[in-house]
């Protein structure tokens, strides 16, 4: 197995909800259906997963420097990328590099450590309205 689909299967396992587990690797696994889980993501990323493992940025904090500190990754921390956005989708960068690129740009990314237990959810951005912004962690 590679890398990459390690970083996916930790992720599936840790944050899907269990009936959704098996679909999304299979779906992740795949490059013809990868669209299918980001498109489901987009729109329904409450019932894909585990909500109680997340926890929602508050709107003063809702700022790139605050999310990296509250993240608690450096710049050069090397994540991998959930996105509807083909361009960095299923790619391994460095967390500056793929925040830079992907924090308020509209549909929902993922940017999940090396270690699959911290990671930055950035919900599709809806007019006259809050996007919500989440951190999420593993239970230890």
């Amino acid at each position: 197995m590679t890398e990459k689909e390690l970083i996916i299967q930790k992720f599936v396992k840790k944050f899907v909800q269990k009936h959704r587990i098996e679909r999304s690797i299979l779906e992740l696994s795949s490059v013809s259906k990868r669209r299918k889980f980001h498109d489901r993501l987009n729109h329904d990323w409450a019932k894909i997963l585990r909500m109680e493992l997340l926890t929602r940025i508050a709107k003063t904090d809702d700022c790139p420097e605050k999310i990296q500190e509250l993240l608690q990754f450096k710049d050069d921390t090397l994540v991998y990328v959930f996105s509807c956005y083909s361009e960095f989708d299923h790619l391994i960068l460095p967390f500056e590099e793929a925040f830079h690129h992907l924090y308020c740009r509209g549909f929902a990314s993922i940017i999940v450590n090396h270690s699959v237990d911290t990671f930055f959810l950035d919900t599709e951005f809806v007019l006259h309205s809050t996007t919500p912004r989440f951190i999420g962690r593993a239970v230890l």
